[in-house]
């Protein structure tokens, strides 16, 4: 038999699908004289009491949230009639705990997913260039003409503008050194 039991381990109240109950409970080497949830574990008995737990944010050091997992294993299993119909003392139940993450690990995945947002949005506006593909160079010359000197005039512009020769023996502007005579 398998069982899904997710459990939120709170502050003041512990949760799960058919219960809340107080995040607190004493422990005795006896079982109370008067009703209640109690639970019997490694020789100690616990019984739920209505009072607060000092805040954790790691409720994984110590065994207190271990004891109350436990209890609220107890009375989800308790609160299934069918299974308390058919369960023999010989059964074995496995059962699959949904736990949230501490409040530290969740801020921290919280900043991660926030971060890779802003990445994907960053790339996505930046692929976003209008204009004229080049394959042979693969880039895309911008219909705004504002990323760098690429594609920023056309031809005839160039050699109006410029002056374009395959030697500099025949240019005929100003040259730095005179070298290349």
């Amino acid at each position: 038999m398998k069982r899904v039991i997710p459990i939120d381990h709170g502050n003041r109240l512990m949760k799960t699908v058919g219960q809340v109950f107080p995040s607190s409970y004493v422990e005795s080497k006896y079982l109370p004289s008067i009703g209640g949830d109690v639970l019997r574990y490694e020789g100690k008995t616990y019984t739920l009491v209505d009072q607060c737990l000092p805040v954790l944010s790691d409720k994984t050091e110590d065994e207190r949230y271990f004891i109350l997992s436990l209890i609220a294993i107890g009375k989800e299993l308790a609160d299934d009639a069918e299974l308390m119909r058919t369960l023999t003392p010989h059964d074995h139940i496995k059962v699959e705990l949904l736990i949230g993450l501490p409040l530290q690990h969740y801020e921290a995945f919280v900043a991660v997913i926030l971060l890779v947002w802003m990445i994907i949005i960053f790339l996505q506006k930046n692929n976003n260039v209008q204009g004229t593909y080049d394959s042979e160079r693969n880039i895309v010359y911008s219909q705004k003409g504002t990323y760098g000197t690429a594609g920023w005039m056309t031809d005839d512009e160039l050699h109006k503008e410029l002056e374009v020769t395959k030697s500099l023996k025949h240019s005929r502007g100003t040259r730095a050194s005179s070298t290349f005579d």
